[in-house]
């Protein structure tokens, strides 16, 4: 074999392999690109802060496992010329770069703040999660009902057969996935209502004299009854008293949590309305919660203001006037509530 044919050999030989590594690393690139990226097992949530570069997001996909051929990643960023949003994003394990790409640039931030209000009923935060189409209404009744909920979680064995999950669900503002199960959703408040209370608060719930189901009771009562967290105290006083005198509560919220109704006072009709959650009809706190009570009520019912009051009542504008006897309320009643 002469020097010619030898050159032309090797040179046929490097051109073969430089196309065969060509073709290799395209194979490498469309792989990632288009069917899987894998580097990891689990999915992971990635926070992009605002105005990072594509080269700030690769360093970061780096660093949570999440993109095995960085190089690629920069170089379709540049052939598609996409701008990422910031917010927090969860990529499953696996997921190809041009799907990153399009979850990253079309915004699809897979988290939503959901608030529950104090004060909120059940229905007042499924009629909102509903209303978001965050979950339907026959997913979240069912959540709410689960029986097996009082096996999860302890602190419910003392719930009364029949009384569903009014009181328990803690309200806050949550950060959660807008693919979130209903049960997921009530999973979370439940164990925040657990964190917050249970845990919080257990050894002053022990030495209040009180359950922790009439804790919650009394706090969903004052949550509805007043606003001021200074009020709230004052009440909460005038319940203990009233409940050690073995008078009827006569609180107009727990016939509204009835009746479904919202007026500052109630009928005669209304108090005569034949359930355990009307305070005017039986004496002693209702078997349940009438609403979810946050942070100032829970505290205000297991720290009531001393007073000398056993009656009061809440003017059109909210304020709180309070008086001794029944004679003293009347008159507040016919001067403030015309």
């Amino acid at each position: 074999m002469n020097t010619r044919m030898l050159l032309i050999r090797i040179v046929a030989a490097v051109i073969l392999f430089l196309i065969l590594f060509g073709v290799v690393v395209i194979a490498r690139g469309a792989w990632v690109v288009f069917v899987g990226n894998r580097y990891r097992d689990q999915a992971a949530v990635v926070d992009i802060p605002d105005g990072a570069t594509v080269r700030d997001v690769r360093d970061l996909l780096v660093n949570a496992k999440l993109l095995s051929a960085p190089r690629w990643f920069l170089l379709y960023g540049k052939v598609t010329d996409g701008v990422v949003h910031a917010g927090r994003f969860a990529i499953a394990p696996g997921t190809p770069i041009r799907e990153l790409y399009r979850i990253l640039t079309e915004g699809e931030d897979v988290e939503v703040e959901v608030t529950m209000i104090e004060g909120w009923t059940l229905q007042d935060f499924q009629d909102h999660l509903v209303s978001r189409e965050l979950v339907t209404e026959a997913d979240m009744r069912s959540a709410l009902s689960d029986p097996s909920l009082k096996a999860r979680y302890s602190f419910l064995e003392g719930v009364p057969n029949g009384v569903d999950l009014e009181g328990y669900l803690f309200p806050e503002t949550y950060r959660m996935f807008n693919n979130a199960s209903a049960v997921d959703i009530v999973g979370r408040l439940l164990r925040e209502f657990e964190t917050r209370v249970v845990q919080a608060r257990g050894e002053e719930i022990e030495n209040s004299g009180y359950t922790l189901h009439e804790v919650v009771t009394i706090g969903s009562m004052l949550e509805r009854e007043v606003q001021r967290p200074e009020d709230m105290a004052m009440v909460s006083d005038v319940i203990r008293k009233r409940l050690k005198a073995d008078m009827p509560l006569q609180f107009d919220a727990t016939v509204n949590y009835v009746t479904g109704k919202s007026d500052p006072g109630v009928t005669l009709a209304d108090t005569q309305v034949d359930s355990p959650y009307n305070t005017y009809k039986y004496p002693g706190l209702p078997i349940g919660p009438i609403s979810n009570p946050g942070d100032a009520a829970i505290e205000a019912a297991l720290n009531p203001q001393e007073n000398p009051y056993f009656y009061y009542l809440t003017t059109p504008d909210g304020t709180v006037v309070y008086a001794r006897t029944n004679e003293e309320h009347a008159l507040n009643k016919a001067r403030y509530l015309k």
